[in-house]
């Protein structure tokens, strides 16, 4: 009797289908949800927080998204924008920040230059892969 308490009720079908897919958009957006929330926030410790409240924001709202999986990293984005700056407001109370244009200016100069060296560094992985030596049998 008291392990009835204890259980959780059975997902439906869809809502698990919806908890794969949210899971999976995930996934495929957290490093450019890392680097963007980093831009804003300078803090690693304060970072993990804001990330995880982003998560979390996404998660409840997720049955709020309208777009396809490709507007989903902006939508994260957006969310987790709101909750750096609600993280920037909680450091306002505390001593003077920049102004929230600036801020956004410099995140935006900042993401951009963290996306080109990505795709530096993923072009120059893909190149040098070209000059390694394939020995028989490799699954290069």
């Amino acid at each position: 009797m008291l392990s009835s308490l204890y259980t959780q009720p059975m997902a439906t079908e869809s809502n698990q289908n919806q908890n794969e897919t949210f899971l999976k958009l995930l996934a495929q957006s957290e490093v450019v949800l890392h680097a963007y929330l980093r831009s804003l926030v300078n803090d690693q410790n304060h970072l993990s927080e804001v990330l995880q409240n982003t998560f979390i924001v996404g998660w409840k709202k997720y049955d709020q998204f309208t777009g396809n999986e490709a507007d989903f990293t902006k939508w994260l984005c957006v969310i987790g924008k709101y909750e750096a700056l609600k993280y920037r407001q909680s450091l306002a109370r505390d001593r003077l920040i920049l102004s929230e244009e600036l801020v956004q200016q410099i995140a935006n100069e900042r993401y951009l230059c963290q996306q080109v060296a990505f795709l530096v560094t993923r072009e120059l992985f893909t190149a040098s892969i070209d000059f390694l030596p394939c020995l028989p049998g490799d699954l290069l």
